[in-house]
């Protein structure tokens, strides 16, 4: 049925998107090779929340995505920015234990995207904030410490920029600047 080869080409997305993983994981101080295309944002976060949502939905959290149909293509190796942001969303909904909201928000000029993962969470303790994007810290018993050393060094080897900003008992937000496809003038 149309529903299982859908789910079907997803999983064998994911399995090729979880062996690039492993490449960065296994090759985390080696540079990884780009391989840059156009990639619609929408569709990217359309597969990364079709592995999400049900995590999210069990305990209570929502997702609000603004101004992605909108956004202009984005350049990008579609594996490594579906993995940004499939650290960033698991980070929020893990950051919701007792449910809320994560919104995904775009905007763009003619050169680059800014887009902004905001949670409802508790927000980060100051002296966690300064060390997130450091390789091996984590507060999560299960975490590896990687996931947003990760994050970032795929956002810096695209081109772009990753800043986050969070209050104890307000959230937090992720803010990335994304450079955009370039498009063929007619």
């Amino acid at each position: 049925s149309p529903g299982v080869i859908e789910a079907l080409k997803r999983l064998e997305s994911e399995v090729d998107r979880l062996s690039g993983f492993l490449r960065t994981f296994h090759g985390f101080a080696a540079p990884q090779v780009i391989l840059s295309e156009p990639c619609d944002l929408g569709r990217i976060l359309d597969d990364v929340l079709f592995w999400t949502r049900k995590d999210a939905k069990s305990q209570g959290t929502s997702f609000v995505l603004t101004g992605i149909s909108t956004l202009a293509p984005l350049r990008a190796d579609p594996h490594q920015l579906k993995q940004v942001f499939l650290n960033l969303l698991i980070n929020a909904v893990h950051a919701l234990p007792a449910g809320g909201t994560v919104t995904i928000e775009a905007i763009s000029d003619s050169r680059k995207a800014e887009i902004r993962i905001r949670d409802t969470g508790g927000g980060i303790e100051p002296a966690v904030l300064n060390r997130i994007f450091e390789p091996f810290f984590t507060t999560r018993r299960e975490g590896t410490g990687l996931g947003l050393a990760i994050v970032r060094k795929i956002v810096l080897q695209h081109g772009g920029s990753i800043e986050v900003s969070s209050k104890p008992g307000h959230g937090t937000c992720f803010t990335l600047t994304w450079p955009l496809a370039e498009t063929p003038h007619a």
